[in-house]
């Protein structure tokens, strides 16, 4: 667990990935759900990944549902914590309160 909270400290403080360098923002959801969300868009392909529960997984190549749910996800930022891009104090906070919680574990 530490080790990925360093990992994901460290694409948080430089919005990208250390191995490919391609840009990233991380958000954390104030929504306490069992689902997780992400995509993709590249000039190639736009992509979206629905995870739920740990179970379930949906996933769509359609420009149309791809661009919607993009849609969809930026709206949700708007209730979710950015954690990249962020000031560094911010950022070390999130993190420190992440290990208190993974030392109690």
């Amino acid at each position: 667990m530490y080790d990925l909270l360093d990992y994901l400290s460290e694409v948080a403080a430089n919005a990208c990935y250390p191995e490919t360098h391609n840009r990233v923002n991380l958000y954390v959801s104030r929504l306490n759900v069992d689902t997780n969300y992400s995509y993709t868009f590249t000039s190639q392909i736009n992509i979206c990944f629905v995870h739920v529960f740990g179970k379930l997984e949906i996933f769509t190549h359609n420009a149309e549902m791809a661009a919607n749910f993009r849609t969809w996800m930026q709206l949700k930022k708007r209730m979710s914590i950015q954690i990249s891009e962020v000031d560094q104090k911010s950022r070390i906070e999130f993190f420190a309160r992440q290990r208190q919680i993974v030392d109690m574990l």
